[in-house]
């Protein structure tokens, strides 16, 4: 039931390694596994909502299936196959024009259950358009002569900084110079630093009134909700608990790049990969809250009318046992799912340099905020050419 955890982690970990061509492999059977399980995902929605989702399949969380084509985008280049690239990169956009749709499709369907009480509905997307997915088009139209075409991806990176400030709300790197003409080679560098987000679980406690529920909790900050519910008898209390993404903190604070030991300047941030994480995670989180809302009331209720026929029919030491392993039966098929990809990065750095035709000695530094050196990339007898594209990728996890 995890195989598209177990496919994202080893194609991820093939691709760091330099293993492209398997790290498409595994890439590409994750994809599908998304696209498969998604489909039944819906198919069992309509059947029932009171299916917790540690016991099933994991479908994958949308900026996964999203970073899938960058990795993959990313491996292509490095085997010299553009087109093939060029596939993934404008896949990265066909998922996020749907984004919105594939989740009202699951809403629609949960509505359909015998157990729905309530309007179940997604929230908008604010993330339809990928500057990481852009620059990798621009530079590759850039590589080829198509200076027109690579001048609109540029003016999607501008408009994504005016359009996203939610998701792109720190400098934009300078590109300034990546569609100029030069006499020297131009060399790109896309590092990946950092880890992804990891999910937390948080409690919920319902209370129950004659037609309706409160809903209440602290973290991770005050929270209240009422929920109309018909037929609903007060008095009932009831828990369960909600995954919440959180980001994770960097040591990394500077990227520098060096030719033959020569410094040629720092990386830039142009995508918060966390960001998108808890963005796109933002688009199915009302789903996920009434769903597990639904299930924590009907799996509530049941357990009470069980614990009251047990009262009757046994004694009261006898009773009371059976009542509490009742409630904490319930609880425990109430954990939130908290399963996630480990290997996707949290945010990606790029820059340009330029330099002569040659050979070179590549290094990639990367320092703590006190200008302390981590963790240094050598990446030695790098060819540089004035044709072509020249795509230096690194990463650093930490």
């Amino acid at each position: 039931k995890d195989r598209v955890l177990y496919y994202l982690d080893i194609g991820v970990l093939h691709h760091y390694n330099g293993n492209y061509e398997k790290s498409n492999e595994y890439l590409t059977r994750a994809e599908e596994a998304i696209d498969d399980l998604f489909t039944r995902s819906v198919s069992r929605a309509a059947a029932s909502l009171l299916l917790n989702d540690n016991v099933l399949e994991y479908t994958g969380e949308d900026y996964e299936d999203i970073y899938i084509n960058i990795f993959k985008g990313i491996n292509y280049l490095k085997l010299d196959e553009f087109d093939k690239a060029f596939v993934e990169i404008r896949r990265i956009n066909q998922k996020l024009n749907v984004l919105e749709d594939k989740y009202k499709d699951l809403a629609k369907a949960y509505q359909s259950s015998d157990d729905a009480e309530v309007e179940f509905r997604a929230a908008a997307n604010r993330f339809h358009n990928s500057v990481l997915g852009r620059y990798l088009s621009m530079i590759i139209y850039r590589a080829e002569g198509q200076m027109d075409a690579a001048q609109i991806d540029y003016n999607h990176i501008n408009e994504a900084w005016r359009l996203q400030s939610s998701i792109y709300d720190f400098a934009m790197p300078n590109l300034t110079d990546h569609l100029t003409h030069s006499d020297k080679a131009k060399v790109n560098f896309v590092s990946f630093v950092g880890k992804s987000p990891y999910k937390r679980a948080f409690e919920r406690r319902i209370t129950t009134f004659d037609n309706h529920m409160i809903i209440s909790g602290n973290e991770p900050i005050e929270f209240i909700d009422t929920i109309y519910w018909p037929g609903l008898s007060k008095d009932y209390h009831f828990k369960f608990s909600l995954p919440f993404m959180r980001e994770r903190e960097s040591q990394v604070h500077k990227v520098r790049v060096y030719a033959d030991n020569q410094y040629q300047g720092d990386l830039e941030k142009i995508e918060d990969v966390a960001r998108i994480a808890i963005e796109t995670f933002a688009v199915k989180a009302p789903i996920i809250y009434l769903r597990s809302v639904t299930r924590a009331v009907v799996k509530g209720l049941v357990a009470e009318r069980a614990k009251k026929e047990m009262s009757a029919r046994t004694g009261s030491i006898e009773g009371f046992l059976l009542r509490v392993a009742t409630d904490i039966a319930v609880d425990i098929s109430e954990n939130a799912d908290l399963r996630l990809s480990r290997f996707f990065p949290g945010k990606t750095m790029i820059g340009e340099i330029e330099l002569d035709p040659g050979v070179y000695n590549l290094k990639i530094e990367y320092r703590d905020r006190f200008g302390n050196v981590l963790f240094t990339d050598y990446q030695p007898s790098v060819k540089v050419s004035k044709q072509g594209l020249n795509l230096v990728n690194s990463f650093y996890l930490n």
